[in-house]
């Protein structure tokens, strides 16, 4: 929420007061600066705050994931740039290949794009390396609903209820990311119709999987 990331603003701009070279907390107060844009209210301020902290991180650390993780998040949450926000997470996994958090990054990337095949694998391998990532099993149970794998979506969702739960009232609620994927859609209102019903009773995620066949929005190319 935002009072939260504005804590949390304060007190990475605090670290970086103390120790410029903090590269791990200019990163962090980029991506807290992007999602606050987001779930906030978004002003020119907020957004060039963000672009300037994850410019920083880039330009001290170039070989280090972190400032293409940075740019991935401004991308995504300011600037709503999927494509760039896979880029820059795609360069960050270059340099950090077996790091779960990038990969599951990059595994939401993909989800975002519908590109269900790559993010399910990258998802998967993120699941394995930190079993206890709330976001990239909830990203994974996602991507298995969509996809129609509906009975692993379930084992997905059982591995992380809580976070799921949140997870998928950001996704199915209004401005989130299904809404956005079924209005390109020509069958939108029936979809419309029946998110509305899965957003209703977001809690059950045993209901939502059972729908999942109907939500279906095939495999974009």
């Amino acid at each position: 929420d935002p009072p939260s990331l504005r804590q949390a603003i304060a007190a990475y701009e605090q670290a970086v007061a103390h120790d410029s070279s903090f590269i791990l907390a200019w990163a962090q107060l980029a991506r807290v600066q992007a999602v606050l844009y987001s779930s906030g209210t978004p002003t020119p301020a907020g957004a060039e705050a963000a672009r300037s902290a994850a410019e920083r991180v880039r330009a001290r650390a170039p070989n280090r994931p972190e400032g293409h993780r940075a740019l991935a998040a401004y991308y995504r949450y300011v600037l709503r740039d999927h494509p760039r926000a896979y880029t820059e997470d795609s360069t960050a996994l270059t340099l950090a290949p077996s790091n779960a958090e990038v990969l599951g990054a990059v595994g939401f990337d993909e989800l975002n794009l519908g590109r269900w095949d790559p993010a399910r694998g990258h998802l998967e391998q993120a699941v394995r390396l930190d079993p206890r990532s709330g976001l990239s099993a909830a990203s994974l149970g996602l991507v298995l609903l969509f996809s129609r794998h509906s009975l692993e979506a379930e084992q997905a969702y059982d591995e992380a209820r809580r976070p799921t739960t949140a997870f998928m009232r950001r996704m199915l609620g209004p401005g989130g990311m299904y809404e956005s994927l079924i209005k390109a859609s020509p069958d939108y209102g029936y979809l419309a119709e029946v998110t509305a019903e899965a957003r209703e009773r977001a809690d059950d995620l045993e209901y939502v999987v059972s729908i999942a066949p109907y939500m279906s929005i095939g495999t974009p190319d």
